[in-house]
């Protein structure tokens, strides 16, 4: 059962909480490159506005050399958004991916 599937055939089959520690040692399916940030209060969830690409998006980015997953939320938190945050839950997701050209 698939979540979302995109334009391309890829599709979104589940989300799983993962432990800050798993992290690191765990064999994960990808390299850890990336954190997307989804910010829930009060029921709502934060979204911010990429006057780029003129879009809505959820805030994250690059995790830089030698910093830690849990520095990049905070860090590409307070840049997008200036907003700060204490609680934070890691999830990964498992996909399957269709790489046609």
């Amino acid at each position: 059962m698939s979540i979302v599937t995109d334009a391309k055939g890829n599709v979104l089959l589940d989300l799983i909480k993962i432990s800050e520690s798993e992290l690191s040692t765990r064999e994960l399916d990808a390299p850890f490159t990336h954190a997307l940030i989804v910010v829930r209060c009060q029921g709502k969830s934060l979204m911010m506005f990429n006057k780029w690409r003129s879009s809505w998006e959820l805030p994250g980015g690059v995790i830089e050399s030698g910093e830690s997953a849990r520095d990049c939320v905070c860090r590409e938190l307070y840049e997008e958004t200036n907003q700060t945050v204490s609680d934070i839950i890691f999830i990964r997701y498992r996909c399957s991916c269709n790489h046609r050209p």
